[in-house]
């Protein structure tokens, strides 16, 4: 069986401290339910995605791990349509169950396609 090109490689991650205080600093930010989305146009022709989840906000580390998963899955799932921008997602809930992450990141992805295809 081959392996397909969809995975979450290291090049669409943001892992550099300049580029998540840039896209803190410089980027959009948006609000959706209990994350707070930071975009910013990065001209490397794909999407980049960082994740801020705080050990004070989701104190267990399998919540913490399992918000991790869904939202790279839902990032690599999606990648294909976003703009060539840096994302960076600070989660602010402490409650998230499965759908309701799923449909607010829907949310947003979409949002991103609209906006940076306007600008």
């Amino acid at each position: 069986m081959r392996k397909t090109n969809q995975g979450f490689v290291r090049s669409l991650r943001l892992q550099r401290t300049e580029d998540f205080q840039q896209a803190f600093r410089l980027g959009n930010k948006q609000n959706q339910g209990g994350l707070v989305v930071y975009t910013r146009l990065n001209g490397l022709g794909y999407a980049r995605l960082g994740l801020a989840i705080a050990k004070k906000k989701i104190p267990s580390a399998s919540a913490r791990n399992r918000l991790k998963r869904l939202i790279r899955e839902s990032f690599r799932l999606n990648q294909s349509r976003l703009p060539e921008v840096d994302i960076v997602i600070v989660v602010t809930s402490r409650s998230y169950n499965n759908q309701v992450l799923l449909c607010d990141l829907d949310k947003q992805w979409s949002r991103l396609e609209v906006y940076y295809k306007r600008a």
